[in-house]
């Protein structure tokens, strides 16, 4: 047996032992005295030690609930702007096939938590599609025209690159399709 492999076994087998439970070698055996090392969950893997320089480390309120790393930069909404918001509504929707309606064979049920898209209709009064400022984000949509303007923050991430976008000019309504990006989809196709 290779020696390191035994010293592992070792190191293993006094981290898994009870502190309190008393020792099973011999009692006619002494405790030679010398410094034993401790083997701790911490100990296995890489060394990450941190530096101990004060003047490395950022200047923290010790009131403080967070910290300004860990704040996320959010677009943020103008109050002052005097525009309407116009109406809308907001739905989700599934990608449905046969499968998922007659068989019964697919993952989906009728929650929303198998939802693929989320669709938002935005009811605006353009003569053409060129009137509409659009900005899409992951977490937020910001609709702007000369008389009105919304800024929606969504109620699940998206995936702001595959989105579509239509504009009916007889109706005036502007139609978005937003597929949602979950984090844990793979969970819902079991």
């Amino acid at each position: 047996m290779d020696p390191t492999s035994m010293y592992s076994i070792t190191q293993l087998q006094t981290l898994l032992k009870d502190p309190e439970e008393k020792d099973d070698s011999s009692d006619d055996e002494l405790d030679t005295g010398e410094i034993k090392n401790t083997f701790t969950p911490a100990s296995i893997g890489k060394n990450t030690k941190t530096s101990s320089n004060p003047a490395e480390k950022l200047q923290t309120d010790p009131n403080g609930i967070w910290d300004e790393s860990e704040v996320e930069e959010k677009p943020v909404v103008d109050l002052d702007d005097p525009r309407p918001q116009p109406e809308y509504d907001l739905n989700f929707s599934q990608n449905v096939s046969s499968e998922d309606m007659f068989l019964q064979m697919g993952y989906k049920n009728p929650s929303t938590a198998c939802a693929d898209n989320l669709i938002l209709r935005i009811w605006l009064d353009v003569s053409s599609a060129k009137d509409i400022e659009l900005d899409v984000r992951s977490d937020v949509v910001d609709c702007r025209t000369k008389s009105h303007r919304l800024t929606l923050s969504l109620p699940h991430p998206i995936d702001d690159q595959k989105g579509k976008a239509k504009f009916d000019i007889d109706t005036g309504i502007l139609s978005l399709t937003l597929p949602l990006n979950r984090e844990y989809e793979f969970l819902h196709q079991s």
